[in-house]
């Protein structure tokens, strides 16, 4: 996120909340739009969101011109892989 971004404050937290886990990614960057950054044949946040249905999850993504990036993404808690 920094870089595209030009952040000075990257920040992320982690928490359980109940059955799910909840990873928030934020900055204070120059935002963007995401419908317009959707709508790109780029693979960035498509590849993000798929990667979060396989998770049985949800990526969500909040942003505007001037105003930082916040990125939520929310899955169910992992079992211990054999």
């Amino acid at each position: 996120m920094a870089r595209h971004a030009q952040a000075t404050l990257v920040g992320a937290r982690l928490e359980k909340n109940n059955d799910r886990l909840i990873f928030h990614v934020f900055d204070n960057g120059v935002g963007f739009d995401p419908a317009k950054a959707g709508a790109k044949k780029s693979l960035g946040i498509v590849g993000m969101q798929e990667r979060a249905l396989m998770l049985n999850g949800e990526l969500k993504i909040e942003s505007a011109a001037g105003q930082g990036t916040a990125l939520t993404l929310t899955i169910p808690p992992m079992r211990s892989i054999r």
